[in-house]
């Protein structure tokens, strides 16, 4: 297994890419910079399985819906997470971050 770590975004959130030695990963908590987590899993040639969220933080869903389109993969998160990820007043993607 290989582990790769991005600081991501302006609060500079963890963002990490777990990969195997078939190429296949799951991308957890991609906070923001799609653009730049999408050049690193076409460099590497990973094929991405998920995405993987711990919470509904705004810093770490920000770049979720590019990814996932780029991407054709599915999203998972705890069931306690998904009132937070509906509502951008309590993920705080509402307020411009």
């Amino acid at each position: 297994m290989k582990l790769k770590s991005l600081v991501v975004g302006p609060v500079g959130t963890n963002c990490y890419i777990l990969s195997n030695d078939s190429r296949d990963c799951v991308i957890v908590d991609p906070g923001d910079e799609a653009g730049r987590i999408l050049d690193y899993i076409k460099s590497e040639n990973l094929h991405v399985s998920a995405i993987l969220l711990t919470h509904g933080h705004f810093d770490h869903i920000t770049a979720v819906n590019e990814l996932r389109e780029a991407l054709g993969c599915l999203v998972y998160a705890g069931s306690d997470e998904e009132k937070m990820l509906n509502d951008p007043a309590l993920n705080s993607c509402g307020f411009g971050m």
